[in-house]
């Protein structure tokens, strides 16, 4: 089993009053989560899904920490074990380039003990640790964390720019996939850490939703469910102060 996760920004604000935010852009698979946003001065606003697939589901996040929440993967390690099967794991960064962790399955392996050698060989690579990755396992689950902007860059005043178009700062741009080959008794199920908290779901029955009375700091689009997309799916903010 395979799967990406990728993360994108398509920023822009005008104003001085309202605005707007490309949450997701581009998802052709899921799960694909957007980067964290941050809120700036809008209160309200609008949620919309942008273009046509078989089945869509989206969620929007919302947290009100004082740092920028961090985007976070997971690889769930399940199946049966069978000696020399090799699972992997490959993480791809716009910052750190790609890394593979691949462990070939041997005699007296666990699920647990294939998870924790796939982390380990993550943890220890200097690049990802340099990207602001950090990973961890625990009950066959890798997981993985990273901030949505390069090193070195942070949102300036809260990301706004009253009167002009603002553009985001340089993405950590990420896609992780797992793999399992040989006779592939084990499994390897890509799913997202879920930083804050959901406030609202849209599908294609039901592909806009408003958001008001923002009590948060950043905001974040995660396609969930996605199967026949053609040119990729967006999810938009529209937001008024």
């Amino acid at each position: 089993m395979s799967g990406t996760l990728r993360t994108f920004a398509f920023a822009q604000q005008w104003g001085p009053m309202a605005g707007f935010q490309r949450l997701v852009q581009g998802a052709v698979a899921a799960p694909t989560q957007g980067p964290w946003l941050p809120c700036g001065i809008f209160k309200s606003g609008s949620v919309e899904i942008e273009g046509s697939a078989t089945t869509i589901a989206a969620a929007v996040r919302l947290a009100n920490t004082l740092s920028c929440p961090l985007n976070g993967y997971t690889v769930q390690i399940g199946g049966t074990v069978t000696v020399g099967d090799v699972v992997s794991v490959t993480v791809t960064s716009s910052v750190a380039g790609s890394v593979t962790a691949s462990h070939t399955v041997a005699s007296g392996d666990t699920l647990n003990g294939i998870a924790a050698s796939l982390a380990a060989t993550l943890q220890a690579n200097a690049a990802l640790a340099a990207a602001g990755f950090i990973v961890n396992e625990g009950s066959a689950i890798v997981t993985m964390e990273f901030p949505s902007l390069a090193p070195g860059q942070e949102w300036q005043g809260g990301g706004m720019a009253l009167d002009t178009f603002a553009t985001a700062p340089p993405i950590n741009s990420v896609s992780i996939a797992a793999n399992v080959s040989g006779a592939a008794t084990e499994t390897a199920t890509l799913g997202v850490v879920s930083n804050g908290t959901t406030m609202l779901t849209l599908s294609n029955s039901a592909p806009h939703s408003v958001l008001a009375g923002l009590p948060a700091r950043w905001v974040q689009g995660v396609v969930t469910t996605l199967t026949g997309a053609g040119g990729g799916i967006n999810v938009n903010f529209a937001g008024v102060a």
